[in-house]
């Protein structure tokens, strides 16, 4: 028993309870910055975390006729499909689920919804000009099984059952696509 004016230090619980609480109000508090804060936010759409640009919708909304597409590869589903270049990845999605935003429609001249595109600078929704709704002609691609993927120059496509991503390795820039949702990376 420690005697008068002798100080005993915490035990090892109380130490623990100091530790936990000081972990969920640190956590606490860098929610709380990222919601208010405007400098610790989650880029705006349209913005990259290394700040380069990606848009919904590629620079020119005036389109390009993606009807005569040669795909390389496509899902099991048939869903979708992609056509592999050394200069780009153009992936179409006959039926989808997902939202198109108003600007993106809007600024195209055509359909965007159906194509997706991703370069060594960027990743975008195309704006196809070749109809009211365009199909997409997968004769003559490979299908592309679950858990595979293919290569061209510094481009990588994986089907997955849940949609087809694909990226440029050099840079990171990708997009995913699927029934319910797509997103540019």
């Amino acid at each position: 028993m420690a005697g008068p004016g002798t100080r005993r230090g915490p035990s090892g619980g109380e130490t623990v309870l100091v530790l936990v609480v000081a972990v969920l109000v640190l956590a606490f508090l860098i929610m709380l910055s990222q919601r208010f804060l405007p400098w610790a936010a989650a880029p705006e759409a349209g913005a990259s975390p290394d700040g380069t640009e990606q848009s919904d919708v590629r620079d020119g909304s005036t389109g390009e006729d993606l009807s005569g597409l040669d795909h390389d590869v496509v899902t099991p589903s048939g869903n979708i499909a992609c056509a592999l270049d050394p200069d780009r990845v153009v992936c179409a999605i006959e039926s989808y689920d997902y939202s198109v935003p108003g600007p993106v429609s809007d600024s195209c001249a055509g359909n965007a919804g159906h194509f997706l595109v991703v370069t060594a600078e960027s990743s975008s929704l195309a704006c196809d000009t070749s109809g009211p709704t365009p199909t997409i002609d997968t004769s003559g691609a490979e299908e592309l099984d679950y858990g595979e993927s293919v290569a061209e120059g510094e481009f990588r496509c994986l089907s997955e059952e849940t949609g087809m991503t694909c990226e440029h390795t050099g840079t990171g820039r990708s997009i995913s696509v699927a029934r319910a949702a797509y997103s540019l990376g």
